[in-house]
């Protein structure tokens, strides 16, 4: 979920943190409260006593208090996410060699409807807190951000692709510029209709000459979802990352421009803003990105734009935004994506 629908956003108010205080405690006597019982219980091996619904659109997700601690539950039924689900799983198992701290798989089942029990995150989302600590504290959290990166971007491919589950976790080796044409160019085709059509032209003119400074960056896991609602803190360190169902092999400073976005710029600006900067871009050790990765990092950064425009409705929406806040916060985007197209014509 991208935050950046305006200049700044406004601490507290990211859509899953209102799903996450709002989690659904299943009845204890309901048909959904027997079935997912049974099914863990009978997989898992230990007695299930409570069930809380975090689900999203994408996969069944169950919070569960076990004989044997917290677990997750989850499923996927929906054919159009199966493939990244499956994918998701087997990469968790592949995670040992890399020191970032990643939920451990417990149980996989993955023909058919895949399902996993995984282990549960410890600590608090970062969402939770983010951006209403004192600033120090944000300090704390953007570099340790900063270093969970490089640690997940430790683990490298030769080329760069997306994941695949066909005979076991696979790369389907591509260029990284028709990974981006895929996603973004899905993206832009979703402005159609929207209160953003008029600035498909924007958009398409920013992704075809900002290709040209797609140079040579190497290829490593990227994480495409390193945000405070996908970060676990405990006892003053980022405890767990999750939520892999994007991950791919590509551009290394993809990911780093995603997470200023989401930790940096989407909670403060002016010198605060460039304080953390420092402390993001010194934490991950940038000396390690090759080639001109400022002028990669400013292009993902407008094309993130894109992102936003297309979950436009959904996210304010779930903001409860009035129309004429949406109104603002759409404008806003509008002459940015403008801006930064005319900076590449």
């Amino acid at each position: 979920m991208l935050l950046f629908l305006g200049p700044v956003a406004q601490p507290g108010q990211s859509e899953r943190l209102r799903t996450a205080r709002s989690r659904v405690q299943i009845p204890a006597g309901s048909l959904e409260n027997h079935e997912i019982r049974d099914r863990v219980e009978s997989v898992y091996g230990h007695s299930v006593s409570g069930i809380r619904d975090v689900s999203s659109n994408q996969k069944q997700t169950y919070v569960l208090d076990t004989s044997d601690g917290e677990v997750v539950y989850q499923r996927c039924e929906s054919p159009q996410f199966r493939e990244s689900f499956r994918c998701e799983v087997l990469l968790l198992e592949q995670m040992r060699d890399v020191r970032t701290p990643v939920p451990k798989v417990l149980w996989r089942e993955l023909e058919n409807t895949p399902e996993a029990v995984i282990s549960s995150a410890p600590g608090r989302e970062v969402s939770e807190f983010y951006g209403e600590q004192n600033f120090e504290q944000a300090g704390d959290v953007v570099k340790q951000a900063g270093t969970t990166l490089s640690q997940i971007h430790e683990k490298k491919f030769n080329h760069s692709g997306k994941l695949s589950t066909q005979g076991g976790l696979e790369l389907k080796a591509t260029s990284w510029e028709d990974i981006l044409a895929e996603i973004f160019g899905d993206y832009i085709h979703q402005l159609q209709g929207s209160r953003f059509e008029d600035s498909i032209t924007d958009a398409v003119a920013l992704f075809d000459n900002g290709l040209d400074l797609v140079d040579e960056h190497g290829s490593c896991l990227v994480h495409y979802d390193v945000a405070p609602d996908n970060v676990f803190w405990e006892n003053g360190n980022i405890s767990s990352v999750i939520d892999f169902g994007r991950a791919m092999s590509g551009d290394p400073a993809f990911d780093l421009a995603y997470a200023q976005v989401q930790f940096v710029l989407a909670f403060y600006d002016g010198r605060e803003a460039e304080q953390l900067n420092r402390l993001l871009f010194g934490s991950y050790h940038t000396e390690s990105l090759r080639g001109e990765w400022h002028k990669r990092m400013w292009f993902y950064r407008k094309l993130f734009i894109v992102e936003a425009m297309k979950s436009f409705e959904s996210w304010t929406e779930g903001q409860g935004m009035s129309e004429e806040e949406k109104q603002e916060s759409a404008e806003w985007n509008r002459d940015q994506l403008s801006q930064a197209a005319a900076e590449l014509r």
